[in-house]
């Protein structure tokens, strides 16, 4: 069975990505962290209290998402004798940001007034289920992940 990376050159690109995810969620956080908390300048506000929340919690769902590539490229670096002892903090760190990814995904569907367990899940495993065929018809030799 083969896997998508197959060559040195395809882990180092992996390798080279995921620091520059981490880049990404770096300048969200510092972007986020201009943005007045409660503006009464008077002015009448360019978007709704509902739009900002979504925006802002997609913002922050990019931060952790660039936590998980950092915890990943974390992983593909550990190979040393204390492998098994980083592999238990990475699988801590990756555990935190999943949580705290799945609790932003939580708050956007309330925004959205999606019900994330009865629609959205289902919704994802169908169309996972679609993409997989689609992609094994045309790779029968391939990997899905």
């Amino acid at each position: 069975m083969k896997g998508r990376i197959q060559t040195k050159a395809d882990l180092k690109l992996i390798k080279k990505l995921l620091p520059e995810i981490k880049k990404l969620g770096d300048e969200v956080a510092r972007i986020t962290k201009k943005l007045p908390l409660n503006s009464d300048s008077g002015e009448k506000p360019i978007i709704t209290p509902k739009e900002e929340a979504l925006v802002m919690h997609f913002l922050v769902l990019v931060r952790q998402m660039a936590e998980l590539a950092s915890s990943i490229e974390g992983i593909l670096k550990s190979k040393d004798a204390e492998e098994a002892k980083r592999w238990k903090g990475y699988n801590s760190e990756l555990k935190a940001s999943l949580a705290d990814s799945v609790y932003q995904i939580k708050r956007i569907c309330q925004i959205l007034k999606i019900d994330l367990l009865c629609e959205l899940i289902p919704l994802g495993e169908e169309r996972n289920r679609q993409k997989r065929e689609e992609y094994l018809r045309k790779h029968p030799d391939g990997t899905w992940y």
